[in-house]
């Protein structure tokens, strides 16, 4: 995969995490879709880091 195309890659990614972070910010305290949300945001943000790191190894 191309440098480029990783980078649109991870700037999605990116962009997904800030998302679900915003989401979850804005339930409501105590909510019950707070612990799924977490659970989405850490599978976000480790397919960011797997996606980060392809890009560092490609520039290379």
């Amino acid at each position: 995969m191309s440098v480029r195309l990783l980078a649109m890659e991870v700037y999605g990614a990116m962009r997904r995490v800030d998302e679900l972070e915003k989401q979850k910010r804005l339930l409501p305290a105590g909510s019950s879709e707070e612990d799924e949300l977490q659970r989405q945001i850490a599978s976000a943000k480790v397919q960011l880091a797997k996606l980060k790191a392809l890009m560092e190894g490609a520039k290379d």
